[in-house]
């Protein structure tokens, strides 16, 4: 399905309504009205919720890709601090560009059907992947030690980037590339060789 402005409201508006309400107490009926619609042109744009929660998710993946993509782009160009800083910075961006979503997976994922679930682990595995060929490129510049295995690196890494909509500020003194720079020392001193 091409995506239409239209369809791009809905997505937006779903994910709203799911992240504050939850994907069960989230009717089809609640997202028109919302949008200002009747409940029967949604189904212009999807089939039903199942398929909607899908589109949230996937749109939220695909901008994560998208920001690191970008990084990984030029990925020999970085000192390995600086590959790290901008990668943790594009995830960062990419949870802040669309607030309604950043929550989601923790909370929404286990309502998807197995077809969809597959299509979005895919998609994690990714995600996951493109975190590792930052990871190996630590590995193989020496910088790195790791005496555990890289996914369990990266998972407590971002993990600590998905959290910190919880305490950062937009208005606060530092920015989004600020935290992202802290992160990555943080994260870098206990791996350092």
């Amino acid at each position: 399905m091409a995506e239409t402005k239209r369809f791009n409201e809905v997505i937006q508006t779903a994910a709203y309504l799911i992240n504050k309400k939850g994907f069960k107490s989230t009717s089809m009926s609640d997202i028109a009205k919302e949008l200002g619609i009747f409940k029967a042109s949604l189904y212009h744009h999807i089939s039903g919720k199942q398929e909607l929660l899908f589109h949230v998710l996937n749109k939220s993946l695909k901008a994560l890709q998208d920001e690191l993509d970008l990084v990984l782009v030029n990925i020999r160009d970085y000192e390995f601090e600086e590959l790290m800083t901008k990668a943790i910075a594009a995830h960062l961006k990419a949870n802040y560009s669309n607030p309604s979503s950043r929550t989601m997976f923790r909370t929404q994922l286990d309502h998807l059907t197995e077809e969809y679930r597959v299509l979005i682990q895919e998609q994690l595995d990714q995600y996951l992947n493109s975190w590792l060929t930052i990871i190996k490129q630590g590995e193989r510049q020496g910088i790195l030690n790791l005496s555990f295995s890289p996914k369990i690196y990266i998972y407590f890494l971002q993990a600590t980037v998905n959290n910190a909509y919880e305490w950062y500020r937009e208005d606060g003194p530092l920015s989004l590339d600020n935290i992202a720079e802290m992160i990555c020392k943080l994260y870098l001193q206990g791996m350092v060789n």
